[in-house]
C-alpha cells in the first residue's frame, strides 16, 4: 500500500472536503492493510530550505514544505509506524526521486494500492510509473483528493482508468484486503 503525500501542508488545501475524505478512506484500508501485514510506504513532498532540490517542473512548489517543518510531517490519522517505509521525493512520481523502486522488488510487490493527495499530479504520475514498471495499479477512488476539486479529480482518474489503473471502490479494496492470505 502507497500513501502518497498526505503531509499536514496538503491536508490545507483550498477543496478541503476531498483532501479529508481521502485521509477518512484510507484511515479505514490502512487498518484493514496492517492487520494483514502488507507494506506500507508513505511518500513526502520535502525541499531543501534552499529549494536547490526542487526541479524546474515544480516552479510553483510552496518554500513551506520545507524539510523539517510541519508542513511536511504525515497527518495523525493516518501517521506511519516504524514498521513502515517513508521515503522524501522531490518529483511527483516517488519513481523518480526515490528508492521506492528497490523497496518494491525487494518485498517481492507485484501490485500496488495507490492512496493519497493531488489525483491530477502525483497520483496521477504514480500510478502511470508503476503500470510502466510492470506493476498492477490500484486506486481506490475514495482514498485520493485533489486540491483543483472534483472535475480534474474525476477526469484525472477516468483517464487512469481507461489506460489501465483499476480504479475501484474503498469498500473493494477492504474486501479484497480482509480475503488477503499472507
Amino acid at each position: 500500500m502507497l500513501l502518497i503525500d498526505m503531509q499536514k501542508g496538503d491536508a490545507m488545501s483550498k477543496f478541503p472536503y476531498l483532501v479529508s475524505r481521502a485521509i477518512h478512506n484510507t484511515s479505514q484500508i490502512l487498518e484493514v492493510a496492517r492487520s494483514k501485514n502488507i507494506p506500507i510506504i508513505y511518500t513526502i513532498a520535502a525541499y531543501r530550505a534552499d529549494l536547490r532540490d526542487r526541479p524546474p517542473s515544480k516552479l510553483t512548489a510552496p518554500r513551506a514544505y520545507t524539510v523539517g517543518t510541519q508542513s511536511v510531517e504525515v497527518v495523525k490519522e493516518v501517521a506511519p509506524t516504524t514498521h513502515d517505509i517513508v521515503l522524501q521525493k522531490t518529483t511527483n512520481s516517488p519513481f523518480v526521486s526515490t528508492h521506492i523502486l528497490y523497496h518494491l522488488t525487494h518485498l517481492r510487490i507485484d501490485s500496488i494500492i495507490i492512496t493519497g493527495i493531488h489525483t491530477s499530479g502525483c497520483i496521477r504520475a504514480t500510478a502511470m510509473d508503476a503500470l510502466s514498471y510492470g506493476f498492477r495499479a490500484v486506486i481506490p477512488e475514495e482514498c485520493v483528493g485533489d486540491s483543483k476539486g472534483l472535475k480534474p479529480h474525476k477526469a484525472n482518474l477516468c483517464d487512469l482508468d481507461i489506460r489501465g489503473v483499476g480504479v475501484v471502490t474503498a469498500a473493494e479494496v477492504a474486501t479484497y484486503l480482509n480475503d488477503f492470505q499472507t
